[in-house]
């Protein structure tokens, strides 16, 4: 799970979508098991810019603060856009 939280994911067990908070990595590229990529990025990584204000997934922005796990298998990129304050 540490890997998964240093992202910004969280799975929730039983459920297929994956819950989004604040990422504690910059960046991160993770190779999937059927050969596609996922880009994890992050525009800002402080003590201070805590708060999610928006996350794109390969460009479109999701309304709210998980994704299915079926769209990130197909890989591309997640961004993170951090603020230092709550949305």
């Amino acid at each position: 799970y540490y890997v998964m939280m240093a992202v910004g994911l969280f799975p929730v067990a039983g459920q297929n979508p994956f819950l989004m908070g604040s990422p504690f990595v910059k960046s991160a590229k993770i190779a999937l098991f059927n050969g596609n990529t996922l880009e994890i990025k992050t525009n800002v990584v402080s003590d201070e810019a805590i708060y999610v204000k928006r996350v794109l997934f390969n460009g479109e922005a999701l309304p709210d603060y998980r994704i299915a796990a079926d769209r990130l298998l197909r890989g591309g990129t997640l961004e993170f856009e951090m603020c230092d304050q709550p949305a």
